[in-house]
């Protein structure tokens, strides 16, 4: 019996020793946390930053605002027009991309662009339309659209028929950027995909092919 009693404190004096002990819940002590517990801070942490979000940003759509079939007949008859025009005048030679020319063909470029009725009378034959009853803000953003539009054509024009290579770059990719525009704005006023007045404003067609 000696011997049990003899090992019984010597386990005890071993974890007193070696180790934490455990703490009864009904001491008065408090217990020092066990260092498991100090992870949990941390995993908290972590748990909050991957939940938290950032509210998405994005552009919503352009409303559509269409002008009315009445109206939308009458602008078709310019673009009509436009078009028997374009297909009159065949370009000198291949102007799918007028930023590829070289100075040596700008005057050629900028005679050819000057002879389409579209880039001098576009801002004037749409005014005379006035106003369609019903789309009026679509039309009224497409008007400013063509008013950017002939401005950026006519300095083209300038520049390629003085052969300034500079000028003809800057003025062109001006008006490329406007006539795509144009085509976004065309389709918000219900002059939809394979309406014939997206037709002049397309690249293929307003370069000449």
């Amino acid at each position: 019996m000696s011997r049990l009693r003899e090992s019984t404190l010597m386990l005890i004096l071993l974890s007193l020793v070696g180790g934490p002990v455990a703490v009864s819940a009904c001491s008065s002590h408090t217990a020092t946390p066990a260092p498991a517990a100090a992870s949990s801070p941390s995993t908290t942490g972590a748990s909050t930053s991957t939940t938290s979000t950032t509210p998405a940003t994005y552009a919503p759509p352009a409303k559509s605002d269409p002008v009315d079939t009445a109206f939308r007949a009458r602008v078709g008859t310019l673009c009509q027009g436009w078009l028997t025009d374009i297909n009159k005048h065949g370009p000198p030679f291949y102007m799918g991309n007028p930023l590829a020319l070289t100075s040596a063909q700008l005057p050629q470029a900028g005679s050819y662009l000057d002879s389409l009725a579209i880039n001098h009378d576009l801002v004037s034959s749409t005014s005379n339309l006035g106003s369609p009853s019903a789309g009026q803000e679509s039309w009224s953003t497409l008007r400013s659209d063509f008013t950017e539009f002939q401005k950026d054509q006519a300095a083209a024009i300038a520049a390629a028929k003085a052969s300034d290579l500079a000028g003809w770059v800057a003025s062109a990719s001006a008006a490329d950027a406007t006539r795509k525009t144009i085509v976004d704005d065309l389709g918000r006023a219900g002059f939809i995909v394979g309406d014939l007045c997206r037709i002049p404003f397309a690249q293929p067609a307003y370069h000449g092919e």
